[in-house]
């Protein structure tokens, strides 16, 4: 039964792999151009100075 009506509806595996990530939402972008996450700062886009930006945070990047 598998073999003849479900098999033929599967598809293969995504090219990424699933990252479990946390968001932080809110977040302003000082003067400087940078938003601080767990004491450390990270640098954004010069048109982003001033603005509340969320944050997708993972293993690997922010």
């Amino acid at each position: 039964m598998f073999a003849a009506e479900e098999q033929p509806l599967l598809t293969g595996l995504p090219a990424a792999a699933y990252e479990i990530s946390r968001w932080a939402y809110g977040r302003r972008v000082g003067r400087n151009g940078h938003v601080v996450w767990e004491k450390n700062y990270y640098s954004v886009p010069f048109a982003n100075i001033g603005t509340k930006v969320d944050l997708r945070i993972t293993d690997r990047v922010i």
